[in-house]
């Protein structure tokens, strides 16, 4: 009995989603970068890495309930619209998904606060004067 391998390539479609999926992701964790550095206060004190975790997780949290589940007929202005379940997630998939966005959430605005506490610090003198 031969086993035959049968390749199978992705539509377009698919590889459309695909690449509109890695970007969506690439632009979530440029954009926490560039707020962890926002959170830079000046001296890198440890208060500023709890805000990083507590934004994470709050991020974290909003994202695992509400996982398998989208809204439907709602008012771009208004709000409202009908809650559907997609599918009901198993016992460990919520908290797996929590975890996830906690990781890469945290590990991007903690990169983007330690940065931040590295770069020069911005110097009045360094502008030029006023024009005329």
């Amino acid at each position: 009995m031969m086993i035959r391998a049968v390749l199978v390539l992705p539509t377009v479609t698919e590889a459309v989603l695909s690449a509109a999926s890695f970007m969506i992701k690439a632009a979530v964790f440029f954009f926490g970068i560039r707020f962890g550095r926002s959170l830079y206060t000046g001296k890198i004190k440890i208060r500023e890495y709890f805000e990083c975790a507590f934004l994470a997780a709050f991020l974290a949290l909003i994202s695992a309930c509400t996982l398998g589940t989208h809204m439907e007929n709602s008012d771009p202005i208004f709000g409202g619209g009908d809650q559907v379940e997609d599918y009901t997630p198993k016992p460990g998939q919520r908290t797996s998904h929590g975890i996830k966005v906690f990781v890469i959430v945290f590990t991007a605005l903690a990169y983007g606060t330690s940065t931040r506490s590295r770069a020069k610090p911005f110097k009045e003198d360094r502008l030029p004067g006023p024009i005329g």
